[in-house]
């Protein structure tokens, strides 16, 4: 081979990688972005409920109570299932 050659292959490298360089750039980019939007809107959720809250904490207060009850309910049910289910065998 000689140097012409070498040289153009030299380059040829060169231009690939670069071009892979930038893809990969290119894509930590778009992927902080994205990140960066999703986290904008979690916060924006967030605002919108402390925003309820602070505007109405007797109806608000009331949901999460019947919420919380709920769940413990839940819990209570499936405690009660399993201990069922345990003795039965």
């Amino acid at each position: 081979m000689d140097l012409q050659t070498l040289q153009t292959i030299y380059y040829s490298m060169a231009i690939v990688f670069m071009t892979l360089v930038f893809l990969g750039i290119l894509t930590i980019i778009i992927s902080v972005l994205y990140i960066l939007a999703k986290v904008s809107k979690l916060q924006r959720q967030v605002q919108s409920v402390i925003t309820d809250f602070k505007e109405h904490p007797r109806e608000k207060a009331a949901e999460v109570a019947l919420n919380v009850g709920a769940g413990i309910a839940q819990a209570g049910a499936k405690k009660v299932k399993e201990i069922i289910n345990s003795q039965e065998m």
